[in-house]
């Protein structure tokens, strides 16, 4: 079958101009939908097995055998006393209001990952969107992404992680709760968000873990409320 020359050329030239007229429409709609870049921070307690706590000064043999001895002697009359009357309630009670207590003041760091935010849509998540749940005070679902080569190249940050998805997986596999029940009861985390688009800090309130979105670096949360911090 013979096939005119200026035929043939209107053909694939129609062809060529479909598929680049499409090519750009897609390059359009990507640079459209841009991937919003962020850092999701996971704040751990920092301890120290040293000056976290208050220590006593250091007692020889014979003081802590003294200290023993009028242990006993204050307490030989027996339990049947402490039972029958108030003395054990006062030799509990009496002496512990007596005590100063001194507490170090817990300080947090926190672990930086590269991140994706998606809604429940598992659509990109978008500053307008986090600004509007932010004016009207509500809660939402957000997925978070963590960069699988910085997840799994900080150990301490998937353990630290996985301490408070344990526990939040306890409560969800207990068969006696409801939904509801187990939804109120989920442990609750704050999370910081450093957005680089344009370089804006907040804080997700009272995250509630969800589930695993098929991956041990993404998760889905509930966030109570979200506050843009300067």
């Amino acid at each position: 079958m013979e096939i005119k020359e200026d035929g043939l050329t209107k053909t694939v030239k129609s062809h060529i101009d479909f598929f680049t007229d499409s090519f750009y429409v897609i390059l359009d709609k990507l640079y459209q939908k841009k991937i919003m870049k962020a850092k999701f921070y996971i704040p751990y307690a920092q301890g120290d097995c040293v000056r976290g706590f208050t220590y006593g000064r250091e007692i020889s043999a014979k003081e802590y055998t003294k200290m023993e001895l009028d242990e006993y002697n204050s307490h030989k009359r027996g339990v049947d006393q402490m039972v029958t009357t108030s003395m054990g309630y006062n030799m509990a009670i009496n002496p512990f209001k007596k005590r100063k207590i001194t507490y170090n003041q817990q300080k947090y760091q926190f672990h930086e990952c590269e991140c994706r935010l998606l809604d429940i849509e598992n659509q990109e998540e978008t500053l307008t969107n986090l600004d509007r749940l932010y004016r009207n005070k509500e809660k939402f679902i957000e997925i978070v992404q963590l960069n699988a080569e910085e997840f799994n190249n900080k150990p301490d940050m998937e353990t630290d992680l996985n301490m408070w998805i344990h526990e939040s997986k306890k409560i969800s596999n207990c068969n006696k709760l409801t939904n509801e029940e187990v939804i109120l009861h989920l442990p609750k985390k704050d999370f910081k968000v450093y957005f680089e688009e344009d370089k804006t800090n907040a804080v997700l309130k009272d995250c509630k873990f969800l589930k695993n979105m098929g991956s041990k670096n993404c998760f889905a949360i509930m966030v109570d409320k979200i506050i843009f911090i300067n």
